[in-house]
């Protein structure tokens, strides 16, 4: 698809927005409550019935739920179809201060929508996690690219099912965070609150017994040690009579001591939130604007490696602009917005596998180690850089209410690695060595050197991302029933693919606290920009270096340079061209017990079998064979993925859809 039509697209949707930003609007009070409650309250969220599979937690009942962890995720632990992983309350995690990883209607923890005032605070960089906190060659990273405060939360919206059409980029399910409004009033409040683990009673739950067999004894860890400090303020001030300020600060941190090399050491963690809204009604115009930043730092050693200390950095800061304007066509909303983020490490540069000895390298001795590690990997800096705008209009039509919406987004991931860095091993010890030539890599005088190494070059990447979202959806809202018609479609210039997803829902009430619905909706997942920035990295390759033989003063020796020679690149193999020519991932999910009929509208056309997952290039290339006898007819919609269509109503047994119910 050509570019120019994108950055056209961009053009068009930000100068529609900036003369929207002079109209006229308005936008209702939220209501404030500085009532506080010490005795016991049973808290109950808001369902919606006319979006079933919404979740509504106001204000007052995030106060309620807040833990004091300063996890976000956490106040969403009540809700039935939001589950936790099973490390959410393990002892030895307890000092950790990222937001806890959450399944959504049975997805993956880093297929869920998450925003922040309307902008996505989803991470492109490695959402999934699957980089180890010491990777040689990249950073960890998180589903969530900033993690936020409950204290800054006026209200949440929870989707774990028929998520209305102006919600993509997720397959799992959405959470709509919205920070509170600036209050007409002055006031000012502060909040402090700690805990570690003398506050907290372990009980410990008697190992096994011995192998006698095998002799192995069971792993016997000590109490968790932690400590962890949350604290902040936040002032809202009124600026005239028409406009109002809220400045909040806040911060998580936390002390975990670990042991390495057989000695005690510290790890720290650190979160800080800072938010500055602001909102002004100008006549009839309501225009409420945002500044947040909201950096995020961890302390980390590798463990029983000598000098190994390493920092990483992630967290960001965003600003964005809403304004309500009332025209002769209805309600018509505008959004302009930019955030940054980032995922850092700043360590030592060169990593290096000594052998143990007592006249040279002998820190491995206190573990009984034959090696002797020091060192790190280097510095990495990868960025995420996302802007856009969007417009959307509300009208009443045709007896029901009609929301029609239109998105850009521009997104830029950077990878950057300012200096080669070398892992050195091969190491053989020998008192006949010497370095020839001055400061010579990897060489002990008299006691060994190091033969080969791994060779991370000096790199830097950009990967670029386009998107353009367009919806509709009407809602015909009656005493006791409803209709929901919507349709959303998604294209990009990465994979090109034009991703349209229905979203309908019907529901009946047949008594007021009873409601049943009947919804067929598909969702598609946003672009994998991680595997386009890997593909344009450079790879690693490996060196080696060979000894010679010498005599000094009449004895032999073993002469030891930086003489390094290439051997095969071992980085070729990987991240190379197959991704961009895939179909997008169509998630196929069925409730318990499905039955073998697709009995979810005949009229529609709904999944019965489709493309295997896609986790990786290499599983995404596996196609979906469907059977001659079977009663769904095959098509190939593009290259990368087959994909079947029920059309006669039916399904083989057994096999899943895509409708939910």
């Amino acid at each position: 698809m050509n570019r120019a039509v994108f950055h056209a697209a961009g053009r068009v949707l930000g100068g529609a927005s900036l003369l929207c930003l002079a109209g006229l609007g308005h936008a209702e009070e939220a209501a404030s409550d500085d009532s506080h409650t010490v005795m016991p309250v049973e808290v109950k969220a808001t369902r919606d019935a006319a979006t079933f599979g919404k979740t509504t937690v106001s204000e007052t009942q995030v106060e309620r739920l807040d833990d004091g962890s300063g996890d976000l995720n956490r106040l969403l632990r009540n809700l039935p179809n939001v589950q936790y992983g099973e490390d959410l309350n393990d002892a030895y995690d307890l000092g950790e201060i990222k937001p806890s990883d959450i399944s959504i209607s049975g997805g993956r923890f880093y297929e869920n929508h998450f925003s922040l005032d309307g902008v996505s605070t989803n991470s492109m960089l490695d959402p999934g996690g699957q980089v180890a906190t010491n990777s040689v060659n990249d950073v960890p990273g998180y589903a969530q690219s900033q993690f936020i405060d409950p204290s800054l939360i006026g209200e949440l919206e929870v989707f774990d099912a028929n998520v209305p059409a102006r919600v993509g980029g997720f397959t799992g399910g959405a959470v709509l965070a919205h920070t509170r409004a600036p209050a007409s009033q002055r006031r000012f409040s502060a909040f402090f609150s700690g805990t570690g683990d003398s506050m907290k009673h372990f009980i410990f739950v008697p190992p096994p017994p011995s192998d006698p067999v095998n002799g192995e004894e069971p792993e016997v860890r000590g109490e968790p040690e932690y400590r962890k400090l949350r604290y902040g303020i936040t002032a809202d001030q009124p600026v005239g009579e028409n406009s109002a300020l809220m400045l909040s600060l806040s911060r998580l941190e936390s002390t975990i001591p670990v042991t390495s090399l057989a000695r005690a050491e510290t790890q720290s963690r650190a979160n800080t939130n800072m938010l500055l809204k602001g909102r002004t009604l100008l006549g009839e115009s309501d225009v409420t604007w945002s500044a947040n930043y909201t950096p995020y730092e961890a302390n980390n050693l590798i463990e029983d490696v000598r000098g190994s200390d390493f920092t990483l950095t992630g967290g960001g800061f965003g600003t964005q602009m809403d304004v309500f304007t009332d025209t002769a066509w209805g309600l018509l909303n505008s959004k302009v917005y930019f955030s940054h983020s980032e995922n850092n490490r700043e360590a030592p540069k060169d990593f290096y596998n000594w052998m143990t000895s007592s006249a040279g390298p002998d820190w491995g001795e206190r573990i009984y180690s034959l090696n002797s590690r020091e060192g790190g990997y280097g510095d990495l800096d990868k960025t995420q850089r996302e802007m856009g705008t969007r417009l959307r209009l509300l009208r009443q039509q045709w007896g029901g209410e009609l929301d029609l919406g239109l998105s850009f987004n521009a997104l830029r991931a950077e990878y950057e690695r300012a200096a080669d860095a070398y892992v050195f091993g091969s190491g053989k010890i020998d008192d006949r060595t010497r370095c020839v030539g001055g400061d010579v890599s990897a060489c002990i005088e008299r006691n060994q050197a190091l033969y080969s190494r791994s060779v991370y070059p000096e790199d830097s990447a950009v990967a670029d991302l386009h998107e353009l979202g367009l919806y509709g959806e009407w809602t015909l809202d009656r005493r006791r029933w409803g209709l929901r018609l919507g349709l959303r479609a998604d294209v990009d210039d990465f994979q090109e693919n034009l991703n349209l997803a229905p979203r309908t829902l019907f529901y009946y009430r047949p008594a007021p606290r009873v409601s049943l619905s009947l919804g067929a909706n598909r969702y598609y997942s946003r672009s994998l920009l991680a595997y386009k920035l890997r593909e344009a990295r450079k790879p690693y390759y490996t060196e080696y270096r060979e000894a010679q033989g010498g005599t000094v003063g009449g004895e032999p020796v073993v002469l030891v340079g930086d003489n390094w020679q290439s051997t095969a690149a071992a980085g070729d193999l990987i991240y190379r061209g197959s991704v961009s020519d895939l179909e997008t991932l169509i998630p196929m999910k069925s409730p318990p017990a499905w039955p073998s009929r697709c009995w979810a509208a005949p009229w529609a056309c709904v999944a019965c079998t489709a493309n295997t997952t896609m986790n990786s290039p290499r599983t995404a290339r596996r196609r979906t064979r469907t059977p001659a006898s079977s009663p769904c007819r095959r098509t190939t919609p593009g290259k990368g993925s087959t994909a079947a269509w029920c059309w006669a109503g039916r399904a083989p047994s057994g096999t899943p859809t895509s409708a939910s119910m």
